[in-house]
């Protein structure tokens, strides 16, 4: 930057930087100002000249000459610093972007990458494949005379931001499948190692022979069944509060777990996701260093080698509690709704006991699975609270430990002393319904 006063016969030439003087021609601070040049033209030109404009130059220079005559001019020019130049980052704007994948080139942190990359230039690939189209279960009755049939489907689609993914499966559209129920997955594997999996059952039954007498017999007694369980639901619904309260009584219902389970709770939540970041920075260490509960979560809990599914139903059969981390995100996984059916399965045998988490409201999404939307019916949630309010963060903390697995009494939490709930208290997670 060139800044000139016109002035033939000068006497003394003052220059000002935000208010405080600087002698013209000199380096007062070699350090601060190593990249400020001053101009002198002897003959009709005064100037000052910044070579490589850096954050500390910013502010308002002012330019005081005295001619010969004693005449004194006055010059100034504010200088506003708001950016680097392009492909340029740092406190001096000296560093190289080269931001890659579309990446933003940020003045103060450099590459700002893109969902599913990392790096200093984001390029590393950390997203998983995803699965655009994934078959749903299906199932196939056969003649009593065929001992299998051939099944088709339309083949799953997978994208991957970097563009290239390896897809396996253990069966493909056409395969002959035997009388039984069989899992069919396909892996996606893309370069970076990232792996996703679509999962889905085909189940091929037999028809049996029945005569009319037997399929006469059996709609009358079917007719005669119905009628009984709609008295005993009518019966049931009336006086539905006073059986579930005896039923949990008989059973232990309200009673704390059995000691043999090995984890006082297993969390599901969607991995690689703000979901992820508030179960292994906020919750777990909540209920594992103040509260002393075990816990398992996938990466540090479930065992190399065994399937992802035979680890889930462990993981949920082996913990007295499930902790369901809602989100739209949760709702759209494929894995985070199998390991809400398993933890559903275990609570209505009075085995298990779940407790939703509202991180991220779901309440008016259209595509909630009946199951879940079952468990919003019945089961009381609780409300992860949003902007850091230390009131209600607190509220959250104390109904999820009062409806955790009972430890010692006398427990504390914060300030307040916790008694130990009776057989009959429950007051946050309970089931209305007896039907799904």
């Amino acid at each position: 930057m060139l800044y000139h006063l016109h002035s033939t016969y000068v006497l003394n030439a003052t220059w000002l930087h935000n208010g405080k003087p600087r002698p013209f021609g000199l380096h007062e601070d070699t350090k601060y100002y190593d990249s400020l040049d001053f101009y002198d033209d002897e003959v009709s030109e005064l100037g000052l000249i910044i070579t490589w404009v850096r954050d500390h130059h910013a502010g308002r220079y002012e330019c005081m000459v005295t001619d010969v005559n004693g005449m004194v001019y006055n010059d100034d020019v504010l200088l506003r610093v708001t950016g680097c130049v392009e492909n340029h980052w740092g406190d001096e704007c000296d560093q190289l972007c080269d931001c890659q994948n579309d990446a933003n080139c940020t003045r103060l942190a450099g590459c700002d990458c893109q969902y599913g990359w990392s790096g200093i230039h984001c390029s590393i690939d950390t997203g998983p494949p995803e699965f655009t189209v994934c078959p749903g279960n299906m199932s196939q009755t056969i003649n009593a005379d065929k001992a299998h049939a051939a099944i088709t489907w339309q083949l799953p689609e997978v994208t991957d931001i970097s563009g290239d993914v390896n897809l396996t499966s253990n069966f493909d559209p056409g395969d002959e499948f035997t009388i039984g129920m069989h899992q069919v997955i396909y892996t996606a594997l893309d370069y970076s190692g990232n792996m996703a999996e679509c999962i889905f059952t085909v189940s091929v039954d037999r028809k049996t022979n029945i005569t009319r007498t037997i399929i006469i017999s059996s709609i009358t007694i079917g007719l005669l069944v119905l009628v009984m369980a709609i008295g005993l639901l009518i019966l049931c619904f009336r006086q539905r509060e006073e059986i579930l309260l005896r039923y949990a009584k008989i059973t232990g219902r309200f009673t704390d777990d059995s000691k043999h389970k090995k984890w006082d709770v297993f969390v599901a939540f969607k991995n690689n996701t703000k979901d992820e970041s508030f179960v292994y920075k906020t919750l777990v260490p909540k209920l594992e260093d103040e509260h002393g509960y075990s816990i398992n979560v996938h990466h540090k809990s479930f065992i190399p080698g065994k399937t992802i599914s035979d680890n889930i139903l462990d993981a949920i059969t082996n913990s007295k509690r499930t902790i369901l981390v809602l989100s739209p995100e949760f709702v759209r996984s494929g894995w985070c709704i199998y390991e809400l059916e398993q933890a559903f399965y275990e609570m209505i045998g009075y085995r298990h006991k779940l407790i939703p988490i509202m991180f991220e409201d779901i309440t008016n999404m259209p595509d909630i699975p009946p199951i879940l939307q079952s468990i919003l019916k019945t089961v009381v949630y609780i409300k992860w609270p949003k902007g850091g309010n230390e009131k209600d963060e607190y509220e959250f903390w104390k109904r999820l430990v009062e409806v955790m697995p009972k430890k010692q009494k006398g427990r504390r939490f914060g300030s307040v002393k916790y008694k130990a709930l009776s057989a009959h208290e429950e007051p946050y997670v309970h089931i209305e319904d007896a039907h799904v």
